[in-house]
């Protein structure tokens, strides 16, 4: 195997193997309240279905403000409340240097921003792990991210946000992670990266965009957007936690036939 492909394939064995320990190093998860507290099982929860404690609070969780609480802003929630299992920076390496919200999209839709980890150890260029969140495509956010762990064992990490299904229909998804892939690789001198060492990590419907960014790479099929389209998008390395790949297999599969 010539140097490079061998360096990148060990890149990739590596991302898989940091990030499994990472996930499996985090604490362990207090029980999912939801089902509990969704009385009437429609997946969103009034004030009333909250705990009269926890009632008064009902603004905070409601992150997009539409009269309900769903399950990612009541696990959001959780996760960053005093105590809770989540924390903004859990994981992050002592001095790491923090970005937040930067644009990968000029002029774009107000989810084109990422958040971008940087460990301070050294000036030399960092591999880099891009984490995309899940969420059915239809919620979740750059906020949370599972990957910060890595910034201690010397990797870069970037968490990005993308247009979910009620902004934009698909391909909007993969074309926002190819443009952001693109836009951090042209970056990569400001930002001390390795542009020869993009790895993406991502679970649920994140792992299947993963899983198109890993196999999309400056293929044409996807008009590219933003700026940078001289770049390239392809990643090295590719990590899919329980990505969906066969949809008109999913209902089969959930039913466990």
């Amino acid at each position: 195997m010539p140097p490079l492909r061998s360096s990148l394939a060990g890149f990739a064995i590596l991302l898989t193997f940091l990030a499994s320990t990472t996930a499996l190093a985090q604490p362990a998860r207090e029980p999912d309240p939801f089902p509990r507290l969704d009385r009437n099982g429609d997946g969103k929860l009034t004030r009333e279905e909250l705990p009269p404690p926890i009632q008064r609070l009902f603004e905070r969780m409601d992150a997009n403000k539409d009269g309900a609480v769903s399950r990612d802003e009541e696990a959001a929630f959780r996760q960053n409340r005093p105590g809770g299992a989540g924390g903004g920076n859990r994981g992050l390496a002592a001095d790491t240097r923090v970005l937040k919200d930067l644009k990968y999209v000029d002029d774009g839709h107000e989810r084109h921003t990422l958040d971008l980890y940087i460990p301070a150890e050294s000036k030399a260029p960092k591999p880099l792990v891009i984490w995309i969140h899940g969420g059915a495509w239809q919620n979740g956010s750059k906020e949370n991210c599972p990957a910060l762990g890595l910034t201690s064992q010397g990797f870069a990490v970037a968490s990005i946000n993308y247009r979910l299904s009620s902004h934009a229909p698909f391909p909007a998804q993969i074309q926002d992670c190819q443009a952001a892939v693109r836009w951090l690789r042209a970056h990569a001198g400001e930002y001390d990266l390795d542009p020869d060492k993009f790895g993406v990590w991502g679970s649920s419907a994140g792992g299947h965009l993963v899983a198109l960014v890993g196999t999309t790479g400056d293929v044409d099929d996807f008009e590219p957007i933003g700026g940078h389209r001289d770049v390239s998008s392809q990643v090295q390395a590719v990590c899919d936690w329980y990505g969906p790949t066969d949809f008109l297999q999913m209902d089969s599969q959930v039913q466990g036939k």
